[in-house]
């Protein structure tokens, strides 16, 4: 059986949030996409002072074994939290 795991991807994007640029994954997994919401708030507060005028954190589920390359969603996504 393979396990899910949720991880959390920072995004920086331009004023409409339609063109998104990867900052950075963060370096910790969540057991659910809720658990990665609740924490992601804190996690976009250090990305503040980035070039860009929105920020989203982007927590997304993977299988066990599997990382996504940077910038490319792993499976199902939703955008959690964005800072404009």
């Amino acid at each position: 059986m393979k396990t899910a795991l949720v991880l959390m991807t920072i995004l920086g994007c331009d004023d409409a949030a339609v063109q998104c640029h990867y900052i950075e994954a963060v370096d910790r997994q969540w057991a659910s996409i809720q658990a990665c919401d609740a924490d992601s708030e804190s996690n976009l507060d250090r990305f503040m002072r980035m070039d860009y005028p929105v920020i989203v954190a982007v927590c997304e589920t993977t299988t066990a074994g599997t990382v996504p390359a940077p910038g490319k969603p792993a499976g199902n996504h939703r955008c959690a939290n964005t800072r404009w």
